[in-house]
This record gives structure tokens, sequence and C-alpha cells, in this order.
């Protein structure tokens, strides 16, 4: 599958969560009512028209008072609510935060990432490398205190992911293993797993809801009953264990609802996470042994560790993670994840449990082939080498700049800074009125460094996606302020050129989507989807081929899109795109944003279509395509090779 019918199978699997969602919340409703009936002494409940005549006479109780309401609407609209309320509030919680939110409350810490600690310094050159080698930007990685070996990634979107890996995993696997792991949860960021992971950790917080309750009122029934036997009256205290003891046995159906709901959900995309795992790293025994040593069938000291995450809100999460973090299962039917030992032989056909080494042998894919739009969300080992070469292209002092939010500021600005004396001499009036003076003065040390030690030309977009890492933690005001000064030195010359264009689109995309809380916006409409589209492609045709070939280019993709689309034809003609490119592809890529995945695909494949026409790829249309589909949230790994002529 690739990357959009991965996206196809997770919006499924989001509909499913809510089926599920919606039949527990049923058995839940029915159980408690049923409840309800015997303690109010019926057993069977009343008709229609018997429930109306007691209501119209306000005859109906409820636990000995009047009550006006049917005890089976009543008990539905209170249950549901809770349900609700729990649900929604969880939801809102984590919307606020992402996947920061989520490695806090498990009680992690953000890595620095300029930390000069080995072992952490170790875990983030792995992660910078995948993301490089994936074309997504650096996710934070967050360390978390526990001795099992686990990892998790979380988060909405690639812009807002976050890394949490525990303690036990970075002091006990080796660099291969640990790129085994970060691979595995590189596929969920790609696949679109972390949404659904997000969500369901919201849903079942409003299925847990009841038994909460529950344990609150035996607990409080058990404070009453002792006040009560002193003096010689516990009917209260009884009822409230009555209800409270309801309560829980009902809430119970919530937990292993929630739990069949994670099995169904999380076990198959573990398996698939692995395969991609040795398929993006080409080294099986990388995550083969990482579960190894989880499950100590290596002879390492570290072997035998486990996965378990001791931390009290461990099962609301445990689908996130790796490894089981909830230690051993008693009914497999429950489990997040499939048997140790299952996962181990599909990588390691060779392995048996009793053995405590075996040799690897799974067999690999190599490099995909050169294509634009299946390479999105893909990628393989070629890619991995290539990050790692790229990634110690960039000068030592460059890279201790970006680790921190004014020198990642600086470098990106000092990138934009004009050769000409008289721009650049504007650019740094507009640099001194909205920079504060720690940003002025790490801009001219980066400026001279760059100078000195140019940044080589295909390292340039993965220094962005390191900065991109560091700067999305910016507060909202700290954000405004920088893009501020951004659009200052791309405007400085009164043009603005196709990578200066390129590097801002890319900065302004990803630091307005990963802002905490940020409101969705309506899905794209059809006439905005044609003319988008037709802006998009106007400017492609005319950057990509002659002007006599443009108008057919232009017309081809169109059509594409509409067709993949499933849209009425209609003919549209390319718009006049002289001196006007960046105006019109700044006006159609925020609209492009709001597209559907499969519309964005549709879109790609018609952009890929004018890119290829001649057999020949050049740098920068190579780049802009990188570029387009980054900002539309498709990811798209480095181009390494190509049965066509990579132009420069």
């Amino acid at each position: 599958m690739d990357f959009f019918e991965h996206r196809r199978k997770a919006q499924e699997r989001s509909s499913l969560l809510l089926w599920l969602f919606a039949a527990t919340v049923l058995a839940i409703l029915l159980l408690l009512n049923t409840i309800v009936f015997i303690l109010l002494g019926e057993t069977v409940p009343p008709s229609a028209a018997e429930s109306s005549a007691l209501i119209a006479n306000g005859t109906v109780t409820l636990f000995g008072a009047r009550s006006p309401l049917d005890p089976l609407l009543f008990t539905t609209l209170v249950t549901g609510g809770l349900i609700g309320i729990g649900s929604f509030s969880k939801v809102i919680q984590l919307r606020s935060g992402g996947g920061a939110q989520v490695a806090t409350l498990l009680g992690g810490r953000e890595i620095p990432p300029g930390t000069h600690e080995a072992p952490e310094r170790v875990v983030l050159n792995v992660v910078e490398e995948m993301a490089i080698a994936t074309g997504t930007p650096v996710p934070p990685v967050y360390l978390i205190r526990e001795p099992g070996i686990n990892a998790f990634a979380a988060g909405y979107a690639e812009r807002d992911a976050v890394i949490g890996i525990t303690e036990g995993a970075v002091s006990a696997l080796s660099r291969d293993e640990l790129q085994g792991v970060i691979a595995h949860e590189f596929s969920h960021i790609l696949h679109g797993d972390m949404r659904i992971n997000i969500r369901l950790i919201g849903l079942l917080q409003g299925l847990l809801i009841i038994s909460l309750l529950g344990r609150f009122l035996l607990r409080s029934g058990l404070s009453s009953h002792t006040r009560s036997f002193r003096r010689r009256n516990s009917g209260d205290s009884s009822f409230i264990f009555v209800v409270g003891g309801a309560l829980l046995l009902v809430g119970w159906i919530g937990v292993l609802g929630g739990r069949l709901i994670k099995a169904a959900v999380s076990r198959q995309r573990e398996f698939l996470a692995d395969a991609s795992a040795v398929q993006y790293t080409r080294n099986p025994d990388g995550i083969a042994g990482a579960l190894k040593k989880i499950g100590g069938f290596t002879p390492s000291p570290a072997a035998g560790r486990g996965s378990t995450v001791r931390h009290p809100r461990a099962e609301e999460n445990s689908h996130l993670f790796f490894g089981n973090a909830l230690g051993s299962t008693w009914f497999p039917l429950f489990a997040t994840h499939p048997p140790l030992e299952v996962r181990i032989q599909r990588i390691d056909p060779s392995f048996q449990p009793s053995v405590q080494k075996a040799s690897a042998s799974l067999s690999t894919s190599d490099a995909l082939d050169f294509q634009l739009t299946h390479s999105i969300g893909a990628f393989s080992a070629n890619h991995l080498e290539h990050a790692k070469a790229v990634s110690a292209a960039i000068p030592a002092s460059r890279r201790d700049d970006l680790h921190s939010h004014g020198g990642a500021e600086a470098v990106l600005l000092a990138l934009l800074t004009s050769p000409h004396q008289e721009v650049r001499g504007r650019q740094h009036q507009a640099l001194e009125q909205h920079g504060s003076p720690a940003l002025v003065r790490l801009y001219h040390s980066s400026l001279r460094s760059l100078q000195a030690e140019p940044i080589p030309p295909e390292a340039v977009l993965p220094t962005v996606d390191i900065s991109l890492g560091v700067l999305r933690t910016l507060s909202r005001p700290e954000r405004e302020q920088f893009l501020t000064v951004m659009r200052a030195f791309v405007l400085a010359d009164g043009e603005v050129h196709l990578f200066e264009y390129m590097l801002h689109r890319m900065v302004e995309a990803m630091l307005e989507s990963s802002v905490p809380g940020a409101t969705r916006e309506a899905p794209l409409s059809e006439e905005d989807l044609r003319s988008a589209t037709q802006e998009l492609f106007s400017v492609a045709s005319h950057l990509a081929s002659s002007r006599e070939a443009a108008s057919a280019l232009f017309r081809s993709a169109f059509q594409h899109v509409l067709h993949a689309s499933g849209l009425p034809g209609s003919e549209r003609a390319p718009l006049d795109t002289a001196g006007r490119e960046l105006e019109l592809l700044d006006g159609a890529l925020p609209r492009l944003q709001r597209a559907s995945f499969p519309q964005k695909k549709a879109i790609l494949e018609g952009l890929e279509l004018i890119i290829l026409h001649d057999n020949e790829v050049s740098k920068t249309e190579a780049e802009l395509f990188r570029t387009i589909a980054a900002t539309l949230g498709c990811p798209v790994p480095p181009i390494l090779s190509a049965p066509t002529r990579l132009k420069n």
C-alpha cells in the first residue's frame, strides 16, 4: 500500500473505532437500565402508553423520589451525558497539547536538542536521520522514566508529532536496535496511526467514567457504613454500596469494551509497522534484536527487561507503545499487541524461543524506484544512508546553532540573506526593527559562519527540517514575530524568488499548523478545488515546459484531478502566469491544504504528469514538488536516483 492507501485505511479504522465505541455505549446503557428496573422492582419495563400516563400523573418514582421522566430515559440521558462529557473533555485536553501533552502525562521530559549526554545524543541523531530520510520535520523526543524497553509516537499529524522513549530502551539498545524501534514509530507517523490513537484515548476516557463513579460510591459507602454502624443505622450506606457496586459492574463493560476496541484497532498495525521498519532500515537484526531483548531471548545483560510501563496512565495509553506496556495479558483477545514470539518470527523466520540467538533472514526490498507521488510516505535504507551523509555534511557549528530557538531562527534568516549589499541593508534594518537583540546577535554570527563554511546545497532542506523541529515549540507571539522578520527578508528586494518562496512556505505552514488548539477549517468545496488546482497547474506547466506544450500539459493534469476526484468534467484553460507565479501559488496552496487525502493524491499525480513530461527533472522542479507536497501534509523523501535524467 502507498501513502494514500494507508491514509484511506486509517480513515476506515476511524470509522470502525466509532462503531465499536457506539456498540460499547449501547451495551452499557442496556445493562444499566436493566439494573435500574430491578432496583425499582419492575421486571418488565412499562409500555409507552403506561409510561405516558404515569408521567402525566406525576407518579413515576426513581429511587423513592418522584421524577417527571421515565427511568429509562433518565438513566440513558445521565449515562450518555457522563460518557460524552468524559470523552469530550479528554479530547479537548489532548487537542490543546497534541503529542507533547501525551508524553508529559506519561511523565516524560523533553531531551534538549543541544544535550551533550552521549546516550541521549545517540537517540536524537537517530530520530534526526529518520526525519531527514522521510522528508518530515524533526519531532521532539521525550525521555520516559521507566526501566522497561519501550517507545511511542504521539500527535495529530507529522507537524505536531513527538517521539517518546523509555530510559530502559536508551540504556539497553544498541544504535541499530534504536534505529529499528524509531523506524517502527515513524511508520505510525507516516501511516496516520497517531490521529487514531489520540482519538482512542479520548473516547475510552468516556467509557471509564462509569467505572470510576462506581469506585467513588463504593469508597463513599464504606466510609458511610462505618459511621452508620456506630449509629446502628446502615440502610443508607447499604443503598450506596448497591448503587456503587452496580455502577462498577456496568463500568467493567466499558473497561473490557475499551480493551477490545484497542485490540481491534491496534494489533494488526504493529505487524505493518514492524515490516515497515525492516524496509526502511534494511536491517531486520535491528528491530528483531530490540524485541528479543524485551523477551529475554538474547544473552545480553539487558535482555529480559520487558516492556512494562508502570506509570498510572499506562492503561489508557497502552495502544501507543512499541511493546506491550501492560506486561502479560490473561486473555489474548484483549491484547493490544501481537505475541512477542510471533512478531519476532515474522521478522526472523529462523527464530525459536528456546534458542538464545538466531540469525535474521527476512529479505528486504531494494530502494524504491524514482517516483514522485509513489515515494510519498515511503523511504528505503538508501534514504537513511543518504540522511546520515547529509547530516554529517552540515557544519558542526551550524548543527549546534540549530538546536536552540534563536540559533535555528538565525540560520534560516542567514539562508535568506541577499548577496546584494543594498538588499541586505534593508534585510538588516527589518531584523533590527522586528527582531530581538539576541536574534540580531545570533544572526550576524550565523551569517559569518555560513560565509566561511557554506551549507552544501543538498543539505539545505534537511537543515530546514531540523530547524522546524526546534521552532515548533515557540509560543504563538514568538512564531508571529519570527514570521514577520522572515517575510521582510523575502520581500526586501521587491521580488520573491522560488527558493525564498519554498523556504518561507514550508516554515509558515509548519508553524501555523502546529499551534496547539488550532481550529479545523471547512473541507474544500468543489469550486475551490477546481480554481486552486487551475492556479497550481498553470504555474507548474509554465515552469516545466515551453509555451506551446504548457496548455496541453495543463489540460491533461487538470482532467486527471477531476476524474480521480469523481467530479464532472469542465474545460478550463491555464491562467496567464507572467510575473504572478508565486502570487498564484500563495493563493492556491492554503486552499489545497483543506483537500481530502484522495484529492491531494490526485493533485500531486497531476503535478507529476507535468514535471515528468519530458522524462527529465530539474533540481528546482524536484524541490518544488517536495515543498508543495510537504505543505499539503504529504512528506516526500529526498530524491536519490531516477530512470529519468536529473537536470541541474
